[in-house]
């Protein structure tokens, strides 16, 4: 097969109009099962069956412009904290906007 993509030479040769089967591989039977198993598993989660954490967000605590009620609020499941993490409060944007209202009071 070439860089570009394209098709294996062995392939070439077979008309367009052929079907290929692929038989499965030894050593994945039951792998549907397991699979069905670990996606009615990971439906069935809720915020409730999360594991809970109790962390407080480190970025909110070394950060100076962050109030102090954020700084004490601690995250009750990994999954939140990460989505905090990730979320808008903590880019160079917000926090130049809450240091701009912390020195020029209104």
């Amino acid at each position: 097969m070439d860089v570009l993509g394209e098709e294996p030479e062995e392939w070439r040769d077979i008309p367009h109009d052929h079907t290929i089967i692929v038989e499965a591989d030894e050593g994945l039977e039951g792998i549907e099962q397991d699979w069905e198993v670990f996606v009615g598993d990971w439906v069935n989660k809720t915020e409730d069956t999360l594991e809970k954490t109790s962390l407080p967000c480190v970025l909110c605590l070394a950060d100076p412009t962050i109030a102090q009620a954020a700084k004490e609020k601690l995250w009750s499941t990994l999954y939140l904290l990460n989505q905090h993490m990730k979320g808008s409060v903590h880019t160079r944007f917000a926090q130049l906007k809450r240091a701009i209202r912390v020195d020029v009071p209104r």
